[in-house]
C-alpha cells in the first residue's frame, strides 16, 4: 500500500463523484437580444421581455414592453409598461401583476417615469421619474409608493443600481446643469454623495460599500472618499470609451464593456478581479474552456450572479447591436494556461496561472494531475476536483512542489499563486501522444479542509 504524506492524508477519505464543472460553460440563448440582468443563484436570466432559464427556455411577461432587472428569487421584476392614460411608466412586477410606478409630477410628452434596478429582496425599485420635464431619481416600495430622492443642485438625476434591501442607492447627478457626476444616496432623504467626475454608478455590492460604473469615461471601481480605482483596458480590445455595468455581491468581480469607438466598431464584454486583472470576457471564457459560436463576438457582459459564477450579456455577429444572449458558468477556482503542448525532443515549460480569487486569500492550494480524465472526479469535504483517482494522481498529491514547481503553497493577498511543469530537450520519446490534466483544491487555512476546487488544464505531450 503506497505511503501517504500528512498533507495526502486529507484526500484519504475521497470518493467517486458525479462529474463536476471541469471547464467554463457558455449557453446561448437565441432571439430576443442580449441579456439584461440574471437572480442571485444565477438560474432565472432577463431576456427582453421574457425571463429565461436552462430548462424552461423562454417565458414571456405578459404587460410589458421591456424588462431591466430581477430579484434575488427570479422572481419579482422592475420594467418598462403603460398605463390607461397611455403613458410609460416605471413599472413592478410581483410575479402576477404589474403596478405602474407614476411620477413625480405630471409627465414629459408620453413618459412619466422609467425603471432601473431592483434591490435583490425584491422590494425597492429605482429609476428616474419626471416632475414636469425635469428628471428626478426615485425610489418605491410599496408602503411609501414612488418618492423622489432629493439632488445635490438644481440639475437633473437619475438612480440606476440599488444595493440588497434597498438602503443604498447609485446613479448620476447633473448638480447645476454640469456633465453626469457619479452620486451615491447613502440616506434616501438627504442629496448624494459625488463619488467621481465625468461619469455615474451602476452597481453597488450587496453592503453597499462598493460602486461601481464610469468615471472620465473609463470602467471605474468608487468608494466613498477613496480616489477612483480605473479598470484598464484590456488586452487586445479597441481603446475607446468603458464601463462597469454590474458586480458580486462582495463587490469583487466586475462585468461590463469596452471599446468600440464608433458607429460600426465591436465592442467588447470585459471582466476584472483583482487576481485575474482586466481582461476580455471572451478571452476568459475560452481559457477556462468555453467554446463560442463561431462568428460571434461578446460584446457586452450586462449582469454577474452574486457569488460571481455566471455572467450574462449580448452576443453579436454584427456591430453594433447584440442579436443573442450569452449565459457563462465559470468555475469554483480558475487555472489558466500559456501553451497545451511540451514538445520532448525540444523540451519546454507550461506556466499555470492559479487563481482563485480575493476571497481565498492566505489560504493553501494544492495543483494535482490525472492521466484518465476529468470525470467523475473525486471528491474531498463535499468538493469535486475534477481529476480522475490514479497513479499520476496518487503522484502529484505525494510529491509536492517536484515534477510541478510550486504545486503547492499560499495564495497571495489577491487569492493568486503561479506554478509550472518543465521537461528538459530529449525526454523519453515514448510518452508522446500522452496527455494530462490537472486542476488545483483551495484548502483552508484556518479549518484545513478543501474549499473549493479549479476548473483542469490539459498538457499534450508531443515529439
Amino acid at each position: 500500500m503506497q505511503k501517504l504524506t500528512p498533507l495526502a492524508a486529507l484526500f484519504a477519505g475521497s470518493m467517486l463523484a458525479p462529474a463536476a464543472l471541469a471547464q467554463a460553460e457558455l449557453v446561448q440563448a437565441l432571439g430576443n437580444g442580449g441579456a439584461i440582468d440574471v437572480s442571485l443563484d444565477g438560474s432565472v436570466v432577463v431576456i427582453g421581455t421574457n425571463t429565461w432559464t436552462e430548462s424552461g427556455g423562454f417565458v414571456p411577461v405578459a404587460g410589458t414592453n421591456g424588462l431591466v432587472a430581477i430579484d434575488a428569487a427570479g422572481v419579482r421584476l422592475a420594467g418598462q409598461v403603460v398605463d390607461g392614460l397611455a403613458f410609460n411608466n416605471a413599472g413592478y412586477w410581483d410575479g402576477a401583476t404589474w403596478t405602474a410606478l407614476g411620477s413625480v409630477s405630471g409627465n414629459c410628452d408620453a413618459n412619466k417615469s422609467s425603471a432601473y434596478d431592483i434591490s435583490a429582496d425584491g422590494g425597492t425599485v429605482v429609476g428616474l421619474a419626471w416632475d414636469g420635464c425635469t428628471a428626478r431619481a426615485f425610489y418605491w416600495t410599496q408602503p411609501s409608493g414612488l418618492v423622489a430622492l432629493t439632488g445635490a443642485g438644481s440639475g437633473s438625476y437619475r438612480a440606476n443600481c440599488v444595493d440588497f434591501f434597498g438602503s443604498t442607492v447609485g446613479g448620476w447627478d447633473r448638480i447645476n446643469g454640469s456633465s453626469n457626476q457619479p452620486a451615491v444616496w447613502t440616506d434616501l432623504s438627504m442629496p448624494p454623495t459625488i463619488v467621481g467626475a465625468d461619469g455615474e454608478v451602476r452597481a453597488i455590492s450587496a453592503d453597499g460599500t462598493v460602486f461601481a460604473g464610469q468615471e472620465s469615461f473609463q470602467a471605474a471601481i468608487m468608494r466613498i472618499g477613496q480616489p477612483a480605482e480605473y479598470i484598464p483596458t484590456p488586452a487586445g480590445v479597441a481603446a475607446g470609451s468603458s464601463i462597469l455595468y454590474d458586480c458580486d455581491a462582495a463587490g469583487q468581480v466586475f462585468v461590463g464593456q469596452g471599446g468600440g469607438a464608433g458607429p460600426f466598431a465591436a465592442p467588447a464584454a470585459i471582466y476584472y478581479r483583482a487576481d485575474v486583472g482586466s481582461i476580455a470576457l471572451a478571452d476568459l471564457a475560452e481559457g477556462l474552456g468555453a467554446t463560442l459560436p463561431v462568428g460571434a463576438t461578446m460584446s457586452v457582459a450586462s449582469a454577474v450572479s452574486a457569488d460571481g459564477l455566471t455572467v450574462v450579456g449580448g452576443l453579436q455577429t454584427f456591430a453594433p447591436f447584440p442579436s443573442d444572449a450569452f449565459i457563462l458558468r465559470l468555475p469554483d477556482a480558475f487555472l489558466l494556461r500559456d501553451t497545451a503542448d511540451i514538445s520532448l525532443s525540444l523540451g519546454g515549460t507550461q506556466n499555470l496561472d492559479v487563481l482563485a480569487g480575493p476571497d481565498k486569500a492566505g489560504d493553501l492550494y494544492y495543483v494535482l494531475g490525472s492521466a484518465s480524465g476529468s470525470a467523475p472526479g473525486v471528491v474531498v469535504d463535499g468538493i469535486n476536483i475534477p481529476l480522475n483517482l490514479d497513479s499520476y494522481f496518487l503522484f502529484t498529491l505525494n510529491n509536492a512542489n517536484t515534477l510541478i514547481a510550486n504545486s503547492f503553497g499560499f495564495l497571495d493577498a489577491t487569492g493568486k499563486a503561479s506554478a509550472s511543469i518543465t521537461l528538459p530537450a530529449g525526454s523519453d520519446a515514448s510518452l508522446a501522444g500522452l496527455s494530462v490534466d490537472h486542476a488545483y483544491a483551495v484548502i483552508d487555512s484556518t479549518l484545513f479542509g478543501v474549499s473549493a476546487a479549479s476548473n483542469t488544464q490539459s498538457l499534450n505531450l508531443i515529439p
